[in-house]
């Protein structure tokens, strides 16, 4: 793709541009793709991951200042915040099925610590004997559980 055409077509996608949109998509979807594969082992998330970055780039383009830097990158940066939230989301769920199961208990202790008396994930994960990846996800999970599971929860 030569240089600035990702930016180019971007600017036209932002105004509604459906046939820039497409040829954005063709240039920078198997890089795209790439990134999402080097973080998440499953093909069919790492697509799912792709789609959703492109659906978001579509509604925020005409929000999106040039001056933010470059097109590929911009989405590069999409595609990696939602591989990298996928990944979470899925060592929370596995976290909860190692675990037989989510243990109001677990959820009292660790949100607990995290929300009033204000520890940070590493020094809940070092109280708690926990890698820091664990303690993410067990505070996502928890998070979730006490939302009722329905994605209302603030990120932790």
């Amino acid at each position: 793709m030569p240089a600035g055409a990702a930016d180019r077509l971007l600017a036209l996608t932002a105004r509604g541009d459906r046939a820039a949109f497409e040829a954005l998509y063709v240039a920078t979807a198997p890089r795209l793709l790439g990134l999402a594969r080097a973080v998440l082992a499953d093909a069919a998330e790492a697509e799912g991951v792709v789609q959703a970055a492109f659906v978001q780039a579509w509604r925020e383009a005409p929000r999106r200042s040039a001056a933010a830097g470059g097109a590929l990158a911009w989405l590069l940066g999409i595609v990696h915040a939602r591989a990298v939230e996928r990944l979470r989301e899925a060592r929370a769920e596995a976290a909860t099925t190692h675990d037989g199961g989510a243990d109001p208990a677990d959820d009292h202790e660790l949100l607990s610590l995290a929300y009033l008396q204000g520890l940070t994930r590493g020094q809940i994960a070092t109280r708690l004997g926990l890698s820091l990846e664990d303690a993410t996800a067990r505070l996502a999970a928890g998070m979730r559980r006490l939302h009722g599971g329905t994605g209302a929860a603030p990120s932790v």
